[in-house]
């Protein structure tokens, strides 16, 4: 049973339907998946090495540990519930940004590890003060959210708004990760300083919904 998104993705890739040669998958390296609710049908592309995410809302990332192939995964705008499954593979390099994963500890499991980034994610205090030092010790090169970032999807998170703020260059932007509050989280990230986003969190968090208006 494939997810309607993973079949989408390869049909764009392979140019054809997944029944029409389904060997085929096996020589696919390199996949990219948009705005997928669930990564089924995703194990009989075992050969993959790089796969990318982009605006999806899943539960987990079960689907990849058959992906035994797999060097590089990158996702962007997402929601996951774990990711229990990359601690299982030999990953080299891991992008998780502008995600609202909290958990990062499977990617201690990954001896290979060279590269992680994780700007703009909803990281717990576990993955500052203990993950992300370990991964460093690890002689891994680690991208995290600057203070800046973790306070304020901090503050966002405990009001209860699934939304995210990230640094792009030398502004602070919001994005809201996953398929619940937009069907395109990869686009629509407004610029906001700082001083502002504070204030309206302590004046009336329901405004920080407007925000996202001015940037259409």
């Amino acid at each position: 049973m494939w997810d309607p998104a993973v079949r989408e993705a390869f049909e764009v890739k392979a140019g054809h339907g997944v029944e029409s040669e389904p060997g085929r998958l096996l020589g696919l390296d390199v996949l990219t998946i948009n705005h997928a609710r669930s990564l089924h049908g995703i194990s009989a592309c075992r050969n993959l090495m790089i796969l990318v995410l982009a605006g999806c809302e899943l539960a987990n990332l079960d689907e990849l540990s058959q992906l035994t192939s797999l060097g590089l995964l990158s996702v962007s705008d997402s929601v996951i519930g774990g990711i229990e499954a990359i601690g299982e593979l030999d990953v080299h390099t891991v992008h998780i940004e502008r995600s609202g994963l909290a958990d990062i500890s499977p990617l201690l499991r990954c001896s290979g590890l060279i590269e992680v980034r994780l700007s703009g994610t909803a990281l717990s205090d576990d993955a500052f003060d203990r993950v992300i030092p370990d991964l460093k010790g690890m002689g891994c090169d680690v991208v995290f959210p600057d203070d800046v970032e973790r306070e304020l999807t901090s503050l966002l998170r405990q009001t209860g708004l699934s939304v995210n703020c990230y640094k792009r260059g030398n502004a602070y932007r919001l994005c809201r990760p996953g398929l619940s509050l937009t069907d395109r989280p990869e686009v629509n990230h407004p610029e906001v300083s700082p001083v502002e986003l504070r204030a309206t969190l302590m004046s009336d968090p329901g405004k920080v919904a407007t925000l996202f208006e001015r940037s259409l």
